[in-house]
């Protein structure tokens, strides 16, 4: 059984959680192009990086920090803790 440290519920069995995506700021013009790209092509980047889970019964949605090569989980947090790494001017 794997384990998702979650930041408000502590360890809980990885099936509980769901997976939502890669933390990544949103296209900020109206482009049709740009929007398709990220909305039918998002990244998929080998190496450590920040995704977007739930915990379902809860419907708590938190970051972790992953490493997509080993499938560990390395860190979860709140959003609200990396609110300024997930401005569109910080490079996400």
């Amino acid at each position: 059984m794997k384990l998702m440290p979650c930041p408000m519920h502590c360890l809980r069995n990885i099936d509980e959680c769901a997976y939502l995506g890669i933390v990544r700021a949103a296209p900020t013009s109206d482009d049709d192009a740009a929007w398709s790209t990220y909305v039918f092509a998002p990244p998929n980047p080998a190496g450590v990086v920040w995704e977007w889970w739930c915990h379902t019964p809860s419907g708590l949605i938190f970051v972790a920090e992953r490493d997509r090569r080993t499938d560990t989980i390395l860190s979860t947090v709140l959003p609200t803790e990396l609110a300024p790494m997930l401005r569109p001017e910080a490079g996400q």
